[in-house]
């Protein structure tokens, strides 16, 4: 495998962007992007709304998971707690019925809230964890939670993942239940670098109307010229997909000295059994490893080395050119029996002597008949 590096494109791209989301004075760059005019929905239990961008502040009204303010304008001033340091917003929204103003600590919002039925699900970062050095990057603990039609907690799951440099950009989308039965819906919330060489971290939660269950996840990593790896999730529902099972599809592939020509593909499988509840890994399929220049050179094309329609629904499997034991006997039979025997030493002697005595018996006769 060649040596793990982050080319100069991605140290420029890195160069480019905050090292960390929640570092201070990057007041307008961090995983909310809250732009004027957005709808912002509460993620703590408890956020309070205050008169200026202070905690000394005096508090006008306190706002509860799930309500919803509206963006005004961004204040510079920052805060900083549970390791997350983030900017004030002046915010607009209504409380006994009335239509206010005040300002709000961003790190109070959700990071991006959905509906299912008459569920709201939501997510944000409970905290930042910091590293073990300061060199090392943080770590963020994030939460989901599950809120009924008066915004009461349902339920609540949360999950750790990398922060920093590895999380600049956060993202969640529902997919359906994807065929896996009991589930109302999966939400799924993608944590990612937006770099070479950074990793795009998955993370999949069934929700089947009461709980959150955690599913299997994936990441995908491309570092240009050297390296990519690439995970899929096959449910139920997809092309390649097996009734009652999540399909974890593992593509590596190394690149060339040019750094485009791939010379090393490596395709394996995890097959996960849902029950319901749970998705428990029946068995790992290890792949063969393919070089790409003996691919190109017989023929083989992809699909028939992975057993699918394209490198995303990719099987693993096996491909042989050769042809079983049986068929090889049988053709070599077949040619034997289009060529005729070899005649032995004897039986030529014979044919040539057959053959001496017919063209003498001919000359004598045509002798004869000329002397006539």
């Amino acid at each position: 495998m060649k040596q793990f590096f982050l080319p100069v494109l991605s140290l420029l791209l890195l160069t480019a962007a905050p090292a960390v989301a929640q570092l201070s004075g990057n007041v307008e760059y961090n995983l909310w992007r809250v732009q004027p005019g957005d709808s912002m929905t509460i993620f703590s239990d408890k956020a309070y709304i205050r008169q200026s961008a202070s905690l000394q502040s005096p508090i006008m009204d306190s706002l509860t998971s799930g309500s919803s303010v509206i963006a005004v304008k961004l204040n510079e001033t920052e805060l900083t707690l549970r390791g997350m340091t983030t900017p004030w917003w002046q915010v607009r929204y209504k409380a006994g019925g009335k239509q206010k103003e005040g300002y709000l600590w961003l790190g109070l919002a959700a990071l991006g809230t959905y509906r299912q039925d008459t569920v709201q699900l939501v997510y944000g970062i409970e905290k930042v964890i910091p590293g073990a050095t300061k060199e090392d990057d943080p770590k963020y603990q994030v939460g989901l939670k599950a809120l009924g039609a008066s915004h009461h907690l349902l339920d609540k799951k949360e999950q750790v993942v990398a922060g920093g440099q590895f999380s600049i950009s956060a993202e969640g989308k529902l997919l359906g239940n994807m065929g896996l039965d009991k589930l109302s819906t999966i939400l799924r919330l993608c944590f990612s670098g937006e770099a070479c060489g950074i990793p795009s971290d998955y993370y999949y939660f069934g929700w089947n109307g009461s709980k959150f269950l955690i599913l299997p996840q994936k990441s995908t990593i491309f570092d240009a010229g050297a390296i990519a790896h690439d995970e899929v999730l096959l449910f139920p529902k997809e092309p390649g997909g097996q009734p009652g099972k999540i399909i974890k599809v593992i593509t590596d592939e190394e690149f060339g000295e040019d750094g485009e020509t791939v010379v090393k593909k490596t395709t394996d499988r995890e097959v996960f059994v849902w029950d319901g509840e749970n998705a428990v890994k029946e068995k790992t399929e290890k792949g063969n490893s393919v070089k790409e220049t003996a691919v190109k050179e017989k023929g083989v094309t992809a699909k028939a080395i992975y057993g699918g329609p394209s490198k995303e629904k990719a099987v693993a499997g096996k491909v042989s050119a050769e042809k079983p034991v049986t068929e090889k006997k049988v053709d070599e039979k077949a040619v034997t029996a289009k060529i005729p025997a070899e005649k032995t030493v004897t039986e030529k002697k014979i044919d040539e002597k057959a053959t001496t005595a017919k063209a003498s018996t001919e000359k004598k006769a045509k002798e004869k008949t000329a002397k006539k």
